[in-house]
């Protein structure tokens, strides 16, 4: 892997890495329990060693998502940490995402505001086709979202499709 950097002198250098970084990176994501349905919110540069190592190839190995941001803006990340995105059952496609949103105290945003904001910033089959509002997600002991019991909440709202 060839890393570009300034290091402490300023002025830009490729660093060669070894596979051990590659490996590192697997292992840490094992350690640290990732999955593919992890989320990573990544807002360095992609020359970033951080953000290419820790972040892309986690990504990889665990088959977790990556939302890449061009600058880190704290609300804008605490804003998409609010939502989670479930499959729901599509006669058509075969599943659909539907998200559950958790809106802060106060906050007034209803689901045509936020399917307007997503048209032509994602693909067009990654915007959800339902938004359901919820005050609180279920949550395992360790603090991740039970997906399976959001797609149950799904279905007994929606209905099956």
């Amino acid at each position: 892997m060839l890393a570009y950097t300034s290091g402490t002198t300023g002025h830009p250098k490729g660093v060669m890495h070894s596979h051990i970084a590659i490996r590192n990176t697997l292992e840490r994501s094992k350690i640290f329990g990732y999955s593919s349905t992890d989320v990573h919110i990544n807002y360095l540069p992609m020359f970033h060693i951080y953000a290419f190592s820790e972040i892309a190839m986690a990504c990889v190995f665990s088959g977790g998502k990556q939302i890449l941001t061009e600058i880190f803006d704290a609300e804008q990340a605490l804003d998409l940490a609010v939502a989670s995105i479930v499959a729901y059952p599509d006669p058509r496609l075969t599943e659909v995402p539907v998200a559950f949103v958790i809106l802060k105290p106060g906050q007034v945003l209803e689901e045509e505001t936020i399917l307007a904001r997503m048209k032509g910033r994602i693909a067009s089959f990654k915007i959800p086709r339902h938004i359901i509002f919820v005050v609180e997600f279920p949550m395992t002991s360790s603090g991740k979202i039970r997906k399976v019991e959001q797609r149950a909440q799904a279905q007994d709202i929606l209905g099956n499709a």
